[in-house]
């Protein structure tokens, strides 16, 4: 980034206005990404030669604005594209959800394994000791943004051909979309504003102890069994959430 920049020290537009400027067309064009780290006041020091008044009031320009955000110790960052979510809309898959929301889609599988009654909440399945799920957890992208952390759980009971699908060749929304026992009756979903913990944080690329909301999901079949339970964290910094009744 540094090396496009170019600052007229004989110009009558002052250095800061240059320079906030140029990052905002940056930003704006699509140069700099969501989440990108902008320069240090070190680096354009020594790059140009600038003083740190200069660097700090085109910065707090753009900071106004909500361009770019800063955290403690770490530096100044592009600030992430507001996301809308009417949550209570539909029970579309997350990728559906997101590419309505103007983003293109990507997932990021952190987990993918069998697990026993022992390993869930038992009370939400009603399940004897033998039974086994299917566990996934997963970050879901829009573009390079973390939008989602989100886990389900799946009976093998009801979906015995999960346990060995090749989800490089059917993705699980496909294989579900078609399975008789993936009718869905009614949902519950019921939201809570939370602290999100240090590794949510992390995957989200925010600050440690930033608020977030969390979203419980639990899907019944016809016959009133649950045929899936999730669990979602959003992040709670430039999003806004809409319910519709």
């Amino acid at each position: 980034m540094l090396n496009k920049l170019n600052l007229d020290k004989h110009s009558p537009i002052p250095l800061h206005q240059q320079l906030y400027r140029f990052i905002k067309e940056a930003i704006l064009s699509g140069v700099l990404k969501n989440g990108e780290k902008l320069p240090t006041e070190e680096d354009y020091r020594i790059a140009f030669g600038l003083s740190r008044p200069v660097i700090r009031q085109a910065y707090k320009q753009l900071l106004d604005e909500h361009l770019i955000y800063r955290q403690k110790g770490k530096g100044s960052f592009v600030k992430h594209k507001e996301v809308h979510y009417g949550l209570l809309a539909s029970t579309k898959p997350l990728s559906e959800k997101i590419r309505m929301s103007g983003f293109e889609p990507s997932t990021i599988e952190l987990e993918h394994k069998i697990i026993d009654c022992e390993e869930i909440q038992s009370t939400i399945f009603n399940c004897e000791k033998d039974s086994r799920f299917m566990k996934i957890k997963r970050l879901y992208k829009g573009d390079d943004q973390i939008l989602f952390y989100f886990e389900f759980y799946r009976p093998l009971s009801l979906f015995p051909e999960l346990e060995h699908l090749d989800t490089t060749k059917t993705s699980i929304s496909q294989f579900l979309a078609s399975h008789p026992n993936n009718i869905v009756d009614y949902a519950k979903r019921t939201i809570y504003a939370v602290v999100l913990d240090d590794k949510l944080c992390e995957y989200f690329k925010i600050d440690a102890g930033s608020p977030g909301f969390k979203l419980d999901t639990i899907a019944y079949g016809l016959d009133g069994n649950v045929i899936e339970y999730s669990v979602a964290y959003i992040q709670g910094q430039n999003v806004s959430v809409s319910f519709d009744f």
